[in-house]
């Protein structure tokens, strides 16, 4: 319990982390399931069970974000665009932000804040159209006629508008012509912008901008302007960093080290711990030399029939009764309600107190009896914390990350288990599904000859976890602005944004990431075939399959065809051209 309430990434009792449980019972509320997104992160970091983390997320706090919507839904006028419910549409509220300030501006008790920036410490800016228009605009050295333009106002309508963020089928992607989450509309108004400046920039003048007018409907050729400059703003000051000498390969490489961390992270979290875990179980199962009828029959006491255990050990998980059994099994046992819960329930035939029998019943030569002993002797043997006799799949893979101690010393019972019986990154153990060292410690020791007088040391955990969230490592804003502070020689930022004293080695890590694993490498092996008539770039279906909000562009076209229809050098060049920045 005193870890719920006071940890200092997600207790519930700090007022800078209770929104994630928030977010977690909003999420709770709509699905009315914490078996993914926020709500389930917290079940496993905590190492809850379903019914506590639902309990958490249930009562008191639905009553209060009850009370909260209620307040809400008439302060902010809310009817209008969402009129069957009692909660505000949070798209009309960011809308109503970014156009108008109408939020922090406006709140229901407490002082008026102009910004969301006037808030954050980690933001910076005028983020909002009416922001930027009457602090930034009309007070940089502005030529035109400040009454003309101090009383422009931008509706909330116009606001849903440009940040809709709704896929239009068939696409993945909002396909709009006035959403600015679609690039394609953003150059748009940067081509418009460009043509107003080659043709004088005059604010006497401004019917270049009468396209921009016409697409999104403007009351004006001045709001046209001011859309148009706020774009421009947008990009070079929020994209760029260029007040801070930013360019675009440090937006390219900050998006690709983020997302190669977070991606990365999550497929070792969901797959370190249950491996271990399982294996250590068959290790026991054939030790004791149990088959699937025989163990499943001691679970439920020596009382189900040859053909209720027929049919369980004959369905395709458990037939031949291996590692891949014991995986499923314990992915069974260990996330209830989960997909893979549903489909053993759906295939063998059993009922939920059958399943639980499975898990839980551990007398002796029973499925439970190695599941719960093993769990406890991996939580001893690696120093999990004590929030319960099980390590969570999060601090498993956290431990390995920051400290290769999961693959670096293995308990006697895995000892014969893989190739190596001691290595500093998972690549060793499973080079099928980890290709390429990406945790800390093996990836600078590799690149440890760029700096050849810094010392290596492991991570430990509390500092790892500071890392591995997004106000840090998977955030591609930090990853840029940490490139930006050591261009800049600006090592007291750069220590205080990443808790890393010397740029050089992280910095190379977050490259090294880039161009292993995003760019898979500075060379690529193609057939003949390929390079004759086209193949997909895994780089590019990234980018389409990453949503806009964390860095994608899901308009991306993957398929790259060098040759193009039989066509001559000089089209081939221009053929399905693409440009990626690599920070390199």
């Amino acid at each position: 319990m005193n870890a719920l309430w006071s940890d200092p990434l997600y207790g519930i009792g700090n007022q800078n982390t209770f929104p994630i449980w928030t977010q977690a019972a909003l999420e709770y509320n709509e699905t009315g399931s914490a078996t993914s997104g926020t709500a389930n992160f917290l079940k496993d970091y905590f190492q809850l069970t379903m019914s506590q983390i639902s309990m958490l997320l249930n009562n008191p706090m639905q009553g209060w974000i009850k009370n909260v919507d209620g307040l809400v839904y008439k302060f902010w006028d809310c009817n209008e665009t969402a009129p069957n419910s009692s909660r505000c549409d949070l798209n009309y509220l960011a809308a109503l932000q970014w156009s108008q300030q109408g939020v922090t501006n406006n709140p229901p008790q407490g002082p008026a804040i102009p910004s969301i920036v006037s808030a954050n410490s980690s933001a910076v800016g005028y983020p909002e159209i009416s922001y930027y228009l009457h602090e930034k605009l009309l007070k940089d050295n502005f030529t035109g006629n400040v009454t003309l333009y101090q009383n422009l106002n931008f509706t909330y309508q116009f606001g849903l508008q440009v940040l809709n963020a709704t896929p239009t089928a068939p696409y993945k992607y909002c396909a709009t012509d006035q959403t600015l989450l679609n690039l394609r509309n953003y150059r748009f108004v940067l081509d418009a912008g460009q043509k107003f400046i080659q043709n004088g920039g005059s604010l006497n003048n401004l019917t270049d901008l009468q396209p921009v007018k016409d697409r999104w409907n403007l009351p004006s050729l001045e709001h046209a302007y001011v859309f148009t400059k706020y774009c421009e703003y947008f990009v070079s000051e929020f994209a760029l960093l260029r007040h801070m000498n930013g360019t675009k390969g440090f937006v390219g490489i900050g998006t690709f080290a983020a997302q190669v961390m977070y991606q990365n992270f999550v497929a070792l979290q969901q797959f370190l711990f249950v491996d271990y875990l399982s294996r250590s179980i068959l290790v026991n199962v054939t030790e004791a030399n149990l088959g699937c009828q025989e163990m499943l029959n001691n679970s439920f006491d020596g009382e189900a029939s040859s053909d209720v255990l027929n049919k369980v050990c004959s369905i395709p998980q458990l037939k031949n009764f291996d590692l891949e059994s014991m995986k499923f099994l314990t992915t069974v046992c260990r996330y209830t309600q989960s997909e893979t819960y549903n489909a053993f329930l759906a295939s063998s035939g059993l009922k939920a107190q059958n399943v639980t029998a499975i898990c839980q019943h551990n007398d002796s030569r029973t499925f439970a009896e190695y599941y719960i002993a093993n769990q406890l002797m991996l939580n001893q043997f690696y120093n999990c914390s004590n929030i319960s006799q099980s390590c969570s799949d999060f601090e498993f893979a956290a431990k390995q990350w920051g400290s290769s101690s999961i693959t670096s010393t293995l308990p006697p019972i895995l000892s014969t288990q893989f190739s190596k019986s001691s290595s500093l990154t998972v690549a060793d153990f499973y080079p099928t599904t980890f290709p390429k060292a990406f945790e800390y410690l093996p990836a600078l020791n590799y690149l440890k000859p760029n700096f050849p007088d810094e010392n290596i040391t492991a991570l430990n955990y509390t500092r790892t976890l500071q890392l591995l969230n997004f106000l840090s490592l998977y955030s591609a804003t930090i990853l840029q602005r940490a490139f930006v502070f050591s261009q800049n020689g600006m090592l007291q930022n750069f220590t205080e944004l990443t808790n890393f004293t010397n740029p050089v080695p992280i910095l190379t890590y977050f490259r090294y990431l880039s161009i292993e694993f995003a760019l898979q490498g500075l060379s690529q092996t193609r057939t003949g075939n390929e390079l004759l008539w086209g193949y997909r770039d895994p780089l590019l279906i990234q980018l389409q399959n990453t949503s806009v909000l964390a860095g994608g562009d899901p308009s991306t076209q993957p398929d790259l065809a060098l040759a193009g229809q039989n066509s001559s050098l000089e089209d081939a060049q221009k053929y399905f051209q693409q440009t990626v920045y690599t920070g390199a």
